[in-house]
């Protein structure tokens, strides 16, 4: 803004500009322009650790196209991180003039007079090409991959009027994307040329914004997850996923350079790559989320993070569930993370981490939405597993009561009242102790699985959890009372009639009713008939 500000000469001229079939103000392409320069500070910012970023905002505030060329110097140290032999580096920083030596921004507003189709660069402007690389006896692997790393970077010096000239789809070209204003960012069409990996090390640069952080997160998990890319793709999307992440929690380890003289400090409200991770994850199709045990494994097996680590960071990331889309997804992955075979050491990790806390505040922030209730049940039963630790935790934060909840403000929901009466159905096998941390009642228990049962009396499975759960109280707390009650055995009775071709009805039916004290030789009349 205080760029555009600063050059009225760019508003002024309300000339309609034609890009492919669309038509655009000037002032809105000056913002698109506007968008990379910003894209300077970021990453400037990030590669320095944050030691020069008050420089660089200052430089974007006075000349934002320095802080553009600036940005363009720092793609390429990404390329010599990523491998690209130093010669190579070299001859493209010499063959880079800065943008303060070669063009005012007045002269930005004229094209250039040769048509760039037919302009041919310096040779110190040149990218390398694939028959120079081999003819020096590069070896082909490596010719390919260094001629592909560094078509993404630009050399051009006529690349500056790509945001005035209509017919220069060069900076498109670059950056892998259609012609859009969108191109500002980077990351809008990095699908299109697969080039997810060199894309992601700009991860840190763009930590501030949110929406381009979940945007680069969210594609390398789906490169990862994709059996359509090529599994180079996944494996660079991968490194790429573990360089991110063994920057914020290990920013000391090998990764290129020496380490930030201190470590950088986000701003209120970031949550960092890891918590990142896990968001894209919970925000994703089910793939990303199905990937992500798999790349935990893998930063495991590195040592580039640990168990009690990766636990945290999930367990954090909850605090960014604002939406109820966003609970499920993360109730969904709670579930996915939380099994014995899944990753070393995380199921425990998660449970001391407070994970199953974090569920029930999802289901309690989202009381209403029945699909974030039906994913809490499963996700806190799968973290609860066979551990005692997890038991536990699920009674000392009110699991129980969770449980209930759901089932009273979703009636109607047979799904939700078929895990619920599982659910409560299992607390009555639990120690004395646990269950009065819970504060479990097995009595309102009975009231909820009898409720369910008349609500969905045509449903069968929920007919035989139900009955299942009757027979369970019984057996360990002697509530014929309580059961019979408001015409228990008539209920029982009524849903062994309706649904008298299930065997497990019949056989839960029969001894809830010996349990009673009702006549164990009852059978529904309709019976014979279906035999």
């Amino acid at each position: 803004v205080i760029w555009q500000e600063g050059n009225p000469h760019l508003r002024e001229d309300k000339t309609c500009l034609k890009m492919g079939d669309e038509l655009f103000w000037r002032e809105d392409i000056a913002d698109a322009l506007f968008s990379n320069a910003y894209s300077a500070l970021m990453t400037v910012g990030a590669l320095s650790g944050g030691s020069h970023l008050q420089v660089v905002y200052d430089k974007l505030r006075g000349s934002p196209l320095l802080a553009f060329e600036m940005w363009a110097a720092c793609k390429v140290r990404w390329q010599e991180k990523l491998g690209v032999p130093t010669a190579t580096v070299v001859k493209i920083l010499a063959s880079k003039p800065t943008i303060s030596q070669r063009l005012h921004s007045s002269q930005l507003l004229q094209p250039p007079t040769t048509p760039l189709a037919q302009a041919e660069p310096d040779v110190g402007d040149m990218l390398p090409r694939l028959r120079d690389l081999l003819d020096e006896g590069t070896n082909p692997r490596s010719a390919v991959t260094e001629t592909r790393l560094t078509q993404y970077i630009s050399t051009k010096p006529n690349e500056l009027y790509d945001a005035f000239n209509l017919s220069w789809k060069g900076r498109c070209k670059c950056w892998g994307a259609k012609p859009s204003l969108t191109w500002g960012s980077g990351f809008e069409h990095i699908g299109e040329k697969k080039s997810n990996y060199s894309a992601a090390m700009r991860y840190q640069a763009v930590s501030r914004e949110a929406s381009v952080r979940d945007k680069v997160m969210g594609q390398l998990l789906s490169a990862m997850a994709s059996k359509a890319e090529p599994k180079e793709i996944g494996a660079r999307a991968s490194e790429a996923l573990a360089r991110i992440i063994a920057a914020e929690v290990k920013p000391d380890s090998d990764g290129g350079g020496p380490p930030p003289e201190q470590p950088v400090q986000l701003p209120s409200g970031s949550t960092g790559a890891l918590c990142g991770l896990f968001l894209a994850a919970c925000r994703g199709e089910a793939a990303s989320k199905e990937i992500v045990p798999q790349l935990m494994a893998q930063l495991s097996s590195n040592e580039v993070i640990e168990a009690k680590q990766a636990a945290e960071g999930f367990t954090r990331s909850e605090q960014e569930c604002k939406i109820p889309i966003d609970g499920v997804g993360w109730l969904a992955l709670a579930k996915i993370l939380s099994p014995n075979d899944t990753v070393k050491d995380l199921p425990a990790a998660l449970v001391e981490a407070g994970a199953i806390r974090a569920a029930a505040s999802i289901m309690a922030r989202f009381i209403e939405d029945s699909m974030v209730q039906l994913t809490g049940i499963e996700a806190m039963s799968s973290l609860v597993g066979n551990r005692w630790a997890g038991l536990r935790a699920f009674a000392d934060v009110g699991g129980m009561e969770r449980v209930e909840e759901a089932m009273r403000h979703h009636g109607q929901d047979a799904l939700i009242q078929t895990k619920g009466v599982r659910a409560l159905g299992s607390g009555v096998q639990w120690p004395q102790d646990v269950q009065e941390r819970a504060r479990y009642s097995h009595r309102r228990a009975i009231d909820l699985t009898k409720t369910a049962m008349s609500q969905h009396g045509m449903d069968a499975e929920l007919q035989i959890a139900a009955l299942e759960a009757l027979a369970k109280y019984l057996d360990k707390t002697r509530c014929v009372s309580e059961i019979k009650d408001g015409g228990g055995e008539g209920l029982v009775k009524m849903m062994m009639t309706t649904h008298h071709s299930s065997a497990k009805v019949q056989q839960w039916g029969r001894h809830v009713l010996t349990g009673i004290g009702a006549d164990p030789n009852w059978a529904p009349k309709t019976s014979a008939g279906a035999s």
